[in-house]
């Protein structure tokens, strides 16, 4: 089920209308409120005092030369307004402002005894606890106890706190000026201690200023003192150190130092070359001998034209013996001169390079001895010149010291004297450019400013009041609400009236339950209408009291109306028509048994055997004779079963009008009258059996047989009748399935009369009351009897509608009750019962099977509903 629905702006309008008292009391109560407050509110004046704030020169510490022009970026401008204003309202500066406006004096703090004054002081006393929060508002106490109870030994008075609370300080947007607002109830000081507090800023900035330079002075004074001993003895202790060393200059010592060492360094690098370079030449000497290859060739031979040459003639000498081995053989006289020669070669050149070795040693040897010197020599330089650097060292920085310190002393002593050309120089441009003027109006209390603010106020809590109730109001409250939580139709809408006195409804009342009855007849064309269930989600929700005005209305209708009152727990209604503890729970106990035997008469008839049986539950059979006619009905457990013209006349047997008809041929109906007899068996269910007529025709014959016979058993000739109780066989019938829409057919006016006995006559005519009787503990067993269904059938064949005024639908009984109607209306009071109550009634019902035919909203409020 969704409950979600658009919300139209005639909905908001509509919770407005409903709840507008709500909202008129509530702006009310916040104008009287207001309006009260602002009559006994101390009026409050303010004066407004302007200064201006100028652009502040950069100085550049620590020389305080001017630099940085006047460039200040947003932060640095917000800074200093920001600054500024919490400098007014410090405390040294509002402790000038007091002392020079004598607050301390009491006598200026006497008041003069005026009623007014007299009065007010009584009404402060009242709202104290009420108004302290707020300072303008009690503000001349707290001036009277600040006087009363100086506090000597604070070094800011009380004064000072006091004023503190009553001054604010104000930047205008987009200027240099800076508002000081005080306000007070006295105008006079208002405006004094504006001004004042200006010039006493102002005083205070100009002293600071004064204040810092003298500390400046101070300092460099100090500085200066300090820088020149600083400088003196710089200068004695670079003095003693050329004194000490001998040295008055060291310019050039340094580079002739630096000239000799490069130089010793290249010979060194040099010697050491070449002496490897003939360690190589050596050894690649000594390779060769030792390995006695002559034809190798090494880069060591060039040097040496000796064995250069002798290499050249081995060369040779081996290229023709190659040449004279292609034209002879070793032991030829030139191939042995050739061996004899390459021999002597190979000879001279090994002891040349012997030679040459021995010359190549003696030259490393010499060179080795050379570097020991070269090397000596160059670390004496370099010692010489580390040492000569260390006193340049020394010498740069006692010179440096000297020269540094005399810079800064000339600077400070330079400074020191422009120090009163710059005083003005560093600082903003502060100056009072508007005094304040004597306040003639008050800016508070603002009585019309007040007053539309409490009405604003007022309808803005009002409305939201309005719509959290309504927020917190989940009742059902109209004809939207029960179909958007429970989608049934609204039969009416009966509003709040005084209880129903002699059956007279007012115009008001009548309207709606006209409305209500109209529906209910609409709803009958299409079926019968006549027992209508009337109950609620919830007890007390007006259904009695509906129950009662919409049977009046449909007794002076004409109809003829009877209002069960079936809340057997609590009965209500009973108690409002009569004090007669007989009722339906008295008749239903003592409900009567059938006798054996009786006589059939205009009194009691078989309808009323036929209840007695059906309530009593009783298997058996009745005969009845009516004149010359013989009936016999049988009866199952209270319902019959089957019913029968015993001495029905041959042509009017179902034989012979099959026959008759042509339904069955003369064989087949002789086979079956056969079968039947042997069997014990009806002869319309042996030929349903054998399948000569169908179920259709049957059922059609046996409504017109069973019809003539109640006829009959009906007609006002007397008779008489013996029930003989006792289990009977069912085999063979086939008019059981056929009985249903026989069963307690017929007047019985015995039990008629019983039930006329309890009927309660009231003072609309045509309307009657069945009371309930005493109540029941538990009276689901009685509302779920046969003889409570009995009761109510004969009182639908009595009257045109019975309402049955039933308990809530959280109480047992009413599910059972709701099935015995022909409708269900469910009765919903507005602005009381929940949606969840409602849905889950409407839940028991459908459970229950029950035909719901709408919900009456029930005590709307006329003044709140749209339909009124």
């Amino acid at each position: 089920m969704n409950e979600e629905q658009e919300i139209h702006l005639l909905d908001y309008l509509e919770v407005l209308k409903r709840r507008r008292w709500l909202v008129v009391a509530t702006v009310v109560c916040f104008l009287a409120t207001v309006g009260i407050g602002t009559f006994l509110v101390q009026p409050i004046y303010q004066a407004s005092a302007r200064i201006k704030v100028g652009k502040e020169q950069k100085l550049a510490p620590p020389t305080f030369n001017p630099g940085g022009g006047y460039w200040e970026s947003d932060y640095s401008e917000s800074l200093a307004f920001k600054t500024h204003s919490m400098m007014i309202k410090s405390l040294p500066v509002l402790a000038r402002s007091a002392k020079a406006l004598t607050l301390d004096d009491p006598k200026k703090q006497e008041k003069k005894p005026t009623v007014k004054n007299n009065i007010r002081e009584n009404l402060e006393k009242i709202k104290s606890g009420l108004l302290y929060p707020f300072p303008f508002f009690s503000f001349s106490a707290e001036k009277s106890e600040a006087k009363a109870n100086p506090q000597k030994d604070d070094p800011y008075p009380v004064w000072v706190g006091i004023l503190q609370g009553e001054v604010e300080v104000v930047p205008i947007r987009d200027t240099r000026l800076i508002e000081v607002n005080v306000v007070d109830p006295d105008p006079v000081f208002c405006r004094d201690a504006a001004n004042t507090i200006c010039k006493s800023y102002l005083q205070y900035l100009s002293e600071s200023r004064l204040d810092s330079f003298r500390n400046y002075l101070s300092f460099f004074s100090d500085e200066i003192a300090k820088m020149k001993k600083r400088l003196q003895e710089s200068e004695q202790n670079f003095y003693d150190f050329k004194q000490k060393e001998g040295i008055f200059s060291l310019e050039g010592k340094k580079d002739i130092s630096a000239k000799d060492i490069g130089s010793l360094s290249g010979d060194l690098l040099t010697t050491k070359v070449e002496a490897s370079g003939l360690e190589e030449k050596a050894r690649e000497l000594e390779r060769m001998l030792r390995g006695g290859n002559t034809e190798e060739f090494s880069p060591a031979i060039l040097d040496n034209k000796i064995l250069f040459d002798l290499r050249a003639d081995l060369i040779k000498a081996t290229i023709e013996r190659e040449e004279l081995k292609k034209t002879y053989k070793e032991k030829h006289p030139s191939m042995v001169e050739n061996n004899a020669k390459i021999r002597e070669l190979k000879e001279s050149f090994r002891r040349e390079i012997a030679k040459a070795i021995a010359a190549l040693r003696q030259q490393i040897s010499m060179l080795w001895g050379k570097e020991t010197r070269l090397a000596s020599q160059m670390k004496d330089k370099e010692n010489e010149n580390l040492a000569l650097s260390g006193k340049e060292l020394r010498y740069a920085m006692l010179e440096r010291e000297v020269t540094t310190n005399k810079e800064l002393y000339q600077a400070l002593l330079t400074n020191f004297k422009e120090m009163e050309v710059l005083k003005g120089i560093g600082q903003e441009d502060v100056r009072l450019v508007e005094e304040a003027q004597l306040p003639l109006v008050p800016i508070k209390p603002r009585p019309t400013m007040n007053m539309f603010l409490a009405l604003i106020v007022g309808l803005s809590v009002g409305i939201g009041l309005s719509f959290f109730l309504e927020y917190m109001d989940r009742s059902i409250k109209e004809e939207k609400d029960v179909d958007r939580y429970l989608q049934l139709p609204t039969l009416s809408l009966v509003p709040k009236e005084e209880p129903i006195a002699k059956g007279e409804l007012s115009g008001e009342l009548a309207e709606p339950l006209r409305a209500l009855a109209t529906n209910l007849r609409f709803q009958s064309l299409g079926k019968p209408l006549k027992t209508i269930f009337i109950t609620g989600p919830v007890g007390n929700v007006g259904k009695t009291t509906l129950v009662k005005a919409l049977g009046s209305m449909l007794a002076q209708s004409g109809f003829r109306v009877a209002i069960v009152d079936a809340d057997f727990k609590k009965p209500s209604l009973t108690n409002v028509f009569t004090q007669k503890n007989r009722g339906i729970t008295e008749f239903l106990r003592e409900f009567p048994s059938l006798e054996n035997k009786g006589i059939l008469n205009n009194a009691f008839s078989f309808g009323d055997i036929q209840r007695i049986i059906f309530t009593r539950g009783k298997s058996g059979k009745v005969k009845i004779v009516k004149g010359n006619k013989d009936f016999l009905a049988l009866f199952d457990r209270g319902n019959m079963v089957d019913l029968c013209w015993e001495n029905r006349p041959p042509e009017k047997r179902l034989g012979q009008i099959l026959l008759r008809t042509k339904a069955i041929e003369k064989e087949s109906l002789d086979d079956a009258l056969d079968l039947a007899k042997s069997a014990n068996r009806r002869v319309g269910s042996v030929l349903l059996s054998m399948g000569s007529v169908s179920p259709e025709r049957m059922e059609n014959l046996l409504t017109l047989h069973l019809s003539e016979t109640l006829n009959l058993l009906f007609s006002p000739e007397e008779g008489f009748y013996e029930f003989t109780e006792g289990e009977i066989k069912k085999d063979g019938l086939v008019v059981e399935s056929f009985m249903d829409k026989f069963q307690l057919q017929g007047n019985a006016p015995w039990l008629e009369k019983k039930i006329s006995g309890l009927l309660v006559d009231t003072e609309t005519v045509n309307l009657f009351l069945l009371p309930s009787g005493p109540p029941l503990h538990n009276p689901l067993p009685l509302i779920s009897s046969r003889g409570f269904e009995v009761l109510l059938s004969m009182c639908r064949d009595i009257f045109d509608y019975i309402l049955l005024d039933g308990p809530p639908l959280f109480m047992a009984d009413a599910p059972v009750l709701s099935q015995y109607s022909d409708g269900s209306i469910l009765v919903v009071k507005a602005g009381v019962t929940k949606p969840e109550e409602a849905k889950k009634a409407v839940e028991i019902l459908k459970a229950a099977g029950a035909p719901i035919m709408g919900v009456v909203l029930n005590e709307v409020d006329r003044k709140k509903s749209k339909y009124w």
